[in-house]
């Protein structure tokens, strides 16, 4: 078993994105051949490796130290050395469903754990090992909470169900369908195109990081930020700008104001650029950065942030020439 928790995806996002999964059944094997030892005492020979035990379906919990301890209703021992599972029970094993295997919830967390790794192995040199979490949007600042990439979490969870399928049906096309999403031999896998650079992560800089993304925060009014430009930026090697609209600064073109706030060495949004007026052109805000907002009026309290990162910053996602900018 993996002694690794990392995962890069729930057991909710792995129901969600491989629903039919569950139909391959969980990995329980039947025990059979039963013979009593003494009293309520019985044995299984040749039973095959037992970390959890089922009878009719409910966990009877942690192995007990030795067989010589087993005195209570549903106590077991497993002796590895000589292959026998000892049970203690008023009713013979016999008449019951008796399995070894896993809690459905603990198999397809360390399916997921397996996965991740599977993952990880996949992937170009390039990328740190765990891939890092990240603000996926970034609107509300002071709540935001890091998430993997969702192609991250399909991948894994894609592996993690094509392993799944294979445990019970190694010829199943599901499998095989599955994979072929993240790696096949035209390279239009998930994995494939990440690793090609065709498809950026969340945490990767390019050359369209010095112009900055969009990422509206607040906008009641009908004034959209549609557009950034920046040749070279000039200020901090990352800076999240941050634009907003202040009490009694809405309107229309010409009227409403924007302040602008930048990283001030010991905080971001510590320093504040106040009242640039809203022109509707390709306008400068700060350190070579120019927006275009496009619409009719602003309202007071609209926002927007900016993530800008300094071209001095080492790429790591070259293949990719441009960023679509617009929201």
């Amino acid at each position: 078993m993996a002694t690794t928790s990392l995962q890069y995806a729930t057991h909710t996002q792995f129901k969600e994105l491989v629903p039919y999964v569950s139909s391959a059944g969980d990995n329980k094997i039947p025990i059979y051949n039963w013979v009593v030892v003494s009293g309520s005492k019985y044995a299984a020979h040749n039973s095959g490796l037992v970390t959890q035990l089922f009878a009719n379906g409910e966990d009877l919990g942690p192995q007990q130290s030795a067989h010589t301890d087993l005195n209570v209703e549903g106590e077991w021992f497993y002796n590895s050395a000589e292959d026998v599972l000892y049970y203690y029970s008023a009713t013979s094993p016999a008449d019951k469903l008796m399995e070894s295997g896993s809690e459905w919830t603990d198999l397809i967390d360390q399916q997921l754990e397996n996965a991740t790794m599977e993952l990880n192995s996949m992937l170009d040199a390039r990328f740190p090992i765990p891939i890092p979490q990240t603000f996926q949007h970034g609107a509300d600042v002071s709540n935001d909470t890091p998430e993997y990439d969702f192609l991250i979490i399909k991948a894994t969870c894609y592996i993690a169900g094509a392993n799944m399928l294979r445990a019970s049906n190694p010829e199943d096309e599901r499998a095989t369908a599955l994979y072929d999403m993240i790696t096949n031999l035209d390279g239009t896998g998930i994995i494939d195109k990440i690793n090609k650079a065709e498809i950026k992560l969340r945490f990767e800089i390019d050359k369209g990081d010095a112009s900055g993304e969009i990422i509206e925060s607040v906008r009641t009014g009908t004034m959209y930020l549609v557009e950034t430009y920046c040749e070279s930026w000039s200020g901090a090697l990352y800076d999240k700008i941050e634009i907003v609209c202040g009490s009694g600064d809405g309107g229309v073109y010409g009227t409403a104001k924007i302040d602008v706030k930048t990283l001030d060495g010991d905080n971001l949004s510590g320093n504040t650029i106040s009242d640039i007026i809203v022109t509707g052109g390709l306008q400068h805000l700060t350190g070579g950065l120019y927006v275009r907002f496009e619409g009719n009026s602003m309202t007071a309290g609209d926002k927007w942030f900016i993530p800008v990162r300094s071209k001095g910053l080492q790429s790591t996602n070259s293949a990719i020439k441009t960023i679509n900018v617009r929201t």
